[in-house]
């Protein structure tokens, strides 16, 4: 019916109904969005800055093209340090490299053209200006180039952070990976911090994985977090104790054990390796069990929990004695659970070493009781037996 009425009207007239009709619609969209928006961030729309499209430059050589030309030039002195206007490392700074891959913090921001909304973590703009004096800062994310020059707009909008090292999928020589041949610096030399691992299976020694900023009720949902958003709580992470500044403290020590002693001679240094001297401090002296937390025809040794434990500095094993520190559960109902009540040891859920593991710090056991684990209702399927 609808297509008879048109063919018999005026076609200027079919257009601007047509046209009208659109209109209508995206209005309508609109004011959904925005009365979404508003309910999600607690504030109107007007309150929330409009930022515009940052097209990129084109190049005339390809960022792969360019970084094989500089490498191919590098010489076996080539050492960590500031990347200077020559393309080259200067061996007098104390600066290496680190990506910094889809890390956000602080305000929120509405991308009218992206139709949607982001929030910076809190504590951002204080970690790039602290981070800026150790390390030459890249952006490295899985976006398009306009989303990754939008994103660098937001996080450094005078470009003293980052210039024009922004590297986004466009770039990369894998795909859906992540990869350091992109990157103006050897390995032993660069840092990354992420939120995905996966994005990076050939570089994972170089990897500090950050926490996800789950802010919206929406990234939630996207990611299957568990957990109320920060905006439906109506908080927001810590400045001086969130993940930002967690991490900066990691940063700070892994470069002061890079350049340590002041030596002229870096070549021999290897930032991956400290990293793991770092991480294997943070559950030195302890001795974990595992109860019901892994599939019962599973190599408990190949669970990435348990490996996880063992890369924090941890002692595990399959089975309890005097020595043990720890029993991580999901039941307490298990024999091992009951002896490490009866022993006074500490009895814990996986979230304990997950939260070693992310904030780079032992955490008090009290707040990963198995008490806990039922009032978050987190309870873990697992098909072992009560053991």
């Amino acid at each position: 019916m609808v297509l008879d009425a048109y063919a018999s009207s005026n076609p200027d007239q079919v257009h601007e109904d047509v046209l009208q009709k659109s209109r209508d619609a995206c209005y309508k969209a609109r004011d959904a969005f925005y009365s979404c928006l508003e309910k999600e961030s607690g504030k109107k729309p007007t309150e929330i800055a409009s930022v515009g499209l940052l097209y990129p430059k084109e190049c005339s050589l390809s960022r792969t093209e360019f970084v094989k030309s500089c490498r191919s030039s590098w010489g076996p002195e080539t050492r960590g340090g500031i990347l200077e206007k020559p393309y080259t490392f200067s061996s007098s700074s104390s600066k290496f490299v680190l990506l910094i891959s889809d890390v956000s913090g602080g305000d929120l921001f509405m991308l009218e053209f992206m139709h949607m909304m982001t929030k910076l973590r809190p504590f951002v703009h204080s970690f790039l200006k602290e981070a800026s004096k150790m390390f030459v800062l890249y952006i490295y994310t899985m976006g398009d180039r306009p989303y990754s020059r939008q994103m660098a707009k937001l996080l450094d909008p005078k470009g003293e952070y980052f210039g024009e090292r922004i590297i986004s999928r466009d770039d990369g020589t894998v795909r859906h990976q992540k990869s350091l041949d992109v990157v103006l610096g050897q390995e032993k030399a660069v840092l990354i911090l992420d939120d995905t691992e996966n994005a990076w299976p050939s570089h994972k020694d170089n990897l500090i994985v950050i926490e996800r900023y789950h802010f919206f009720a929406s990234s939630c949902k996207q990611f299957d977090h568990r957990f109320q958003s920060l905006s439906l709580l109506k908080s927001d992470e810590s400045e001086p104790d969130g993940a930002l500044a967690t991490v900066l403290k990691v940063l700070k020590q892994t470069h002061s054990l890079f350049f340590e002693d002041g030596g002229e001679d870096l070549s021999g240094r290897d930032v991956r390796s400290l990293l793991k001297q770092v991480r294997k401090e943070i559950l030195k002296g302890c001795k974990v069990v595992f109860s019901r937390v892994f599939p019962t025809k599973s190599q408990a040794e190949d669970h990435p929990l348990w490996r996880v434990a063992e890369g924090l500095g941890a002692t595990c094993a399959t089975e309890v004695d005097e020595s043990v520190t720890h029993v991580v559960a999901v039941d307490v109902g298990t024999e091992k659970v009951r002896w490490a009540i009866r022993e006074k040891k500490f009895v814990v859920h996986r979230g304990w070493i997950d939260a070693a593991s992310y904030l780079w710090k032992k955490q008090p056991e009290e707040n990963f009781g198995l008490e806990q684990l039922k009032k978050q209702g987190t309870d873990e399927k697992s098909d072992d037996v009560n053991i």
